[in-house]
């Protein structure tokens, strides 16, 4: 069940009720349920916050919300995708995986290495996308943690799941995310370290794998991000306030300037990193940022510039393998 249920606390008294019920409901496998009259935007608001607080409830259809309104009462019928003998296997395979990443977190320092290593294993699970005639599954635990392949909400509702085991305080935020003007909906997850919020987005945080497929480094582009980082190419719903974020414990540096791009790079190999990972501004033209590097570094520069054995270009990110 869920550590922090966030989503509940944005409820009033009555919804807060009915949520509970519902919560009640769905966990005794009940079809229907009985509450006192409601309007229909206002259920679908507390069976949205369920959805968002309740990973495990994977089992449930929330896309499908039926509901008949009587003049003092409401009767909802919840929708299962599965029946109980099977949601429980995959429950029980699930946690199989998910105890092992669980077990591992907690002997970790603080929070902060935590939080890194639940966004390392999901990547080192699961790769973006849909299987045909899985599609649902790539929305839920089943896909990140049993077919390895799942698409942001996936990722982020696994994100929680896990975070919720070694209560690591996180929650999920919907909303839209695009790139070079191009929105669609998406989903990522808000973490509390310290007393603080920050934004982390686990899709976003590419994993880089070798010529045998194994994994070498995972991105720390979108990791503990403030409300004004994130919205450069993030903007959350409006439906449920969020916490406040406006501090950042970002790991990587962000450059806006051709000067500090180079000097970054050029720390990186300095400092002996195996990879060098920078965020970059909406002015790069991130498909031209090797030549651009290359046209702007001074004679002095080639040696390290030539050590590049791979670079690695996301929408805003760029990193740098040395040999």
């Amino acid at each position: 069940m869920a550590y922090m249920t966030y989503y509940r606390s944005q409820l009033d008294l009555e919804e807060q009720k009915i949520y509970d019920i519902l919560v009640e409901a769905i966990s005794k496998r009940e079809d229907d349920v009985v509450v006192t009259k409601i309007d229909r935007d206002r259920l679908f608001r507390i069976y949205t916050a369920i959805d968002y607080d309740y990973p495990d409830f994977f089992y449930v259809d929330f896309y499908e919300f039926k509901c008949i309104i009587y003049p003092t009462k409401v009767k909802i019928d919840i929708k299962y995708i599965m029946d109980i003998y099977t949601a429980a296997r995959i429950k029980r395979e699930i946690d199989k995986k998910a105890y092992k990443i669980a077990d591992k977190a907690r002997l970790l320092k603080n929070d902060l290495e935590k939080e890194a290593f639940l966004n390392d294993e999901i990547k080192k699970m699961a790769e973006y996308g849909r299987i045909p005639g899985k599609e649902f599954n790539a929305q839920h635990l089943i896909g990140t943690f049993l077919d390895g392949i799942c698409v942001c909400e996936g990722f982020a509702k696994s994100f929680k799941y896990l975070a919720d085991m070694i209560q690591l305080k996180c929650i999920l935020v919907v909303g839209d995310s695009g790139v070079r003007g191009e929105n669609e909906r998406h989903a990522w997850n808000m973490v509390q370290i310290d007393g603080e919020s920050y934004f982390i987005d686990v899709t976003y945080n590419e994993i880089y794998r070798d010529s045998n497929n194994n994994p070498i480094y995972c991105s720390r582009a979108y990791f503990n991000l403030s409300d004004r980082e994130i919205r450069r190419d993030h903007l959350p719903d409006t439906d449920f306030n969020l916490p406040v974020c406006n501090k950042s414990l970002s790991q990587i540096a962000i450059v806006s300037t051709t000067k500090d791009l180079i000097n970054a790079i050029k720390n990186g190999y300095k400092r002996n990193d195996k990879f060098t990972e920078i965020r970059v501004t909406k002015m790069f033209e991130i498909n031209e940022i090797i030549d651009l590097i290359r046209n702007n570094i001074s004679p002095t520069d080639i040696k390290w510039f030539n050590q590049i054995a791979m670079y690695h270009l996301s929408d805003y990110t760029l990193a740098i393998e040395w040999r």
